[in-house]
């Protein structure tokens, strides 16, 4: 264990119900309408700005349990950023509501609140919710009783002016303020980039020849016009597939204009699935888009992973002509205009999709080559911009990983 400089008494071990009381207070004059909920990644926030709509019918909230600011909220349900459910603090200003699936605690006692909130942000208390847990229950929430969740053990600083506790939340606080940061700079720069997108393919800004001459004027053609092949993956089912050989390039793999090779969780199919099946071999420099969300018509280049590669029926692979350079298209294909055609398109109830033949006819601002060129290498700048930022901020948020497992017993 991790202890900050100057403390060195062991920790003192609580009960969660030394802490907390749990709350079981319900809206039931109906005078409260915040509706809250309890994300692993946002906390406890409004439903409406969590979802972009009211999920809860407010006229049946009778049921709901009230949250105070200051309270926590222990929702069961299992994510992979909260593998036992996210325990968050209530920061708001005004009361809310939360599902009746979740457990609300009242404080009992004075603590250093951004302490607890720290602690459990952290894995610390998981094994001992993984080992008292009813067994058998639904794999995708979390199953104790309340009294065995109540009698949790919490080990906290035994100072008691809460001089430890207090450090250890401005440590977490100060990284946090890096990386949002960061991530505001991330979404700076993506604005940016967005703004510049929108005057390269208006035209309201253009590009001239290296000796100031003026480009031709641009063409628009469809997407099929461009390409020597567009086609689809392959049908390949679960059954069809192995623990190695020829690697499943999927729709979760693409990104808009950027490839995502999810470590741990490749896919793959042997040779003679590959034989049987009768599959296309992908290669290295291909374009591939996924005509599903989200957003349906995301497209990325195909780096060099050094695996032989095919790709899923929901993909669509696009190898350029000639008259297109495919860093330009793929580009095109990550702006606003793009994504409007696309969305004029989709169909399919509950998983929407853009077809194959519907992708061939979208509409594409087409440039000279070398104009092409000039448009590709400004935007890819912004990429390499964005994706360093991309890295900075997964290294502090590794930095408070790393913090969390160790600041907390």
């Amino acid at each position: 264990m991790l202890r900050l400089k100057g403390f060195s008494e062991p920790y003192k071990e609580y009960r969660l119900s030394d802490l907390f009381e749990k709350s079981s207070l319900k809206n039931k004059d109906g005078s409260i309408s915040n509706v809250l909920t309890n994300s692993a990644q946002y906390g406890l926030i409004s439903q409406k700005d969590f979802f972009d709509k009211d999920i809860a019918n407010k006229e049946n909230t009778d049921g709901y349990y009230v949250v105070q600011p200051g309270d926590f909220v222990y929702n069961p349900r299992k994510s992979a950023t909260a593998p036992f459910g996210p325990f968050n603090c209530y920061k708001g200003d005004e009361p809310g509501l939360v599902s009746p699936l979740y457990t609300v605690l009242h404080p009992k006692t004075a603590f250093n609140i951004d302490y607890l909130m720290y602690l459990f942000a952290s894995p610390c208390w998981h094994k001992y919710v993984y080992m008292n847990g009813d067994k058998g229950a639904r794999f995708d929430r979390v199953s104790i009783k309340t009294e065995t969740f109540m009698d949790m053990p919490i080990h906290l600083p035994p100072d008691e002016e809460q001089i430890e506790q207090v450090e250890i939340a401005d440590c977490f606080s100060s990284v946090d303020d890096v990386i949002a940061d960061y991530e505001a700079q991330v979404e700076n720069m993506l604005n940016q980039k967005k703004g510049v997108m929108q005057k390269l393919f208006s035209q309201e800004v253009r590009f001239k020849k290296d000796d100031g001459g003026e480009y031709p004027d641009w063409e628009n053609v469809s997407l099929k016009a461009l390409c020597t092949e567009i086609s689809d993956g392959n049908w390949i089912e679960s059954k069809d597939q192995s623990e190695e050989g020829i690697r499943l390039i999927q729709t979760g793999n693409i990104g808009v204009c950027c490839f995502d090779n999810k470590t741990g969780k490749e896919k793959w199919i042997s040779e003679e699935t590959f034989l049987r099946l009768k599959c296309k071999e992908i290669f290295a420099g291909d374009i591939i888009a996924s005509r599903l969300p989200s957003p349906a018509g995301r497209a990325c280049i195909l780096p060099n992973i050094n695996q032989r590669m095919i790709t899923a029926v929901d993909c669509t692979i696009i190898r350029t002509n000639d008259e297109c350079e495919k860093e330009y298209l793929v580009q095109f294909m990550s702006s606003i205009e793009y994504f409007k055609q696309v969305e004029a398109f989709l169909a399919g109830g509950t998983r929407q999709r853009i077809s194959r033949s519907n992708l061939e006819t979208i509409r594409v601002p087409k440039p000279h080559p070398d104009e092409q060129k000039k448009i590709a290498e400004c935007l890819s700048a912004f990429d390499e911009a964005i994706d360093d930022l991309h890295k900075t901020v997964e290294h502090w948020k590794n930095i408070k990983k790393g913090l969390l497992q160790q600041l907390f017993v």
